[in-house]
């Protein structure tokens, strides 16, 4: 199964954008989010961003966005994990 910062990724890109379950695989988690498969546009990952702050209760650093660490579903689970750990 998913780690925790994974899944709640998943599960906030279900609630909000509609992809069919066969984007939503491990294979595809490190494929950037506006790329081919994904398609998100500017405003897509700008609500994304947002939301999971919101509902995990986090505050994404700059140098997140400015290392592209924002880009893939693995890579934003790595941003979660660093600051869930930061907080402890």
């Amino acid at each position: 199964m998913f780690n925790y910062s994974t899944q709640a990724i998943i599960n906030t890109i279900r609630e909000l954008f509609p992809f069919s379950e066969e984007f939503l695989i491990c294979e595809n988690y490190n494929e950037p989010l506006t790329g081919r498969k994904f398609r998100f546009s500017n405003v897509d990952l700008a609500y994304l961003f947002f939301e999971l702050e919101n509902r995990l209760g986090i505050t994404f650093k700059n140098t997140t966005i400015n290392e592209y660490g924002f880009s893939t579903i693995d890579k934003i689970s790595k941003v979660i994990e660093q600051i869930e750990e930061e907080i402890s």
